[in-house]
């Protein structure tokens, strides 16, 4: 249970770090910028697929991308995270990340879903119930 505990507080610091960063940089100009995304998994199984490009999102959400993308530090992270533990009916998320002719694609199980990249996939999953 301590375990638990601590472990939530550690993701509340992560993400409250996360949202103070992006704070701090809501003066950088927007980027272009894709992301493809893709949770697959999860109890009944149902996809969830969407692209979104920072030419055509509304302006505040075309430089809220760039800075998640950043915070998450996603071009250092490895391609494929996993947990030791594989729990069925969790999700499994893939993006892949177009900037600056750069291009990197990250798959990582839910249960080993890195504090940084949280905020990122919150972001994409509520622009996906959107469309």
């Amino acid at each position: 249970m301590y375990c638990l505990l601590l472990l939530n507080w550690e993701l509340k610091i992560i993400i409250s770090q996360s949202l103070y960063l992006l704070q701090l940089n809501n003066t950088t100009e927007s980027k272009k910028m894709r992301v493809s995304f893709e949770r697959t998994g999860g109890f009944a199984g149902i996809s969830k697929k969407i692209t979104v490009d920072t030419d055509t999102l509304p302006p505040h959400e075309a430089a809220t991308l760039p800075r998640l993308v950043e915070v998450a530090d996603l071009f250092r992270l490895p391609e494929l995270i996993t947990s030791p533990n594989q729990e069925s009916d969790r999700f499994q998320y893939k993006l892949t990340v177009e900037d600056n002719g750069r291009q990197h694609t990250v798959t990582v199980s839910e249960a080993a879903l890195p504090g940084t990249l949280r905020p990122l996939i919150e972001w994409l999953q509520n622009v996906a119930q959107k469309r």
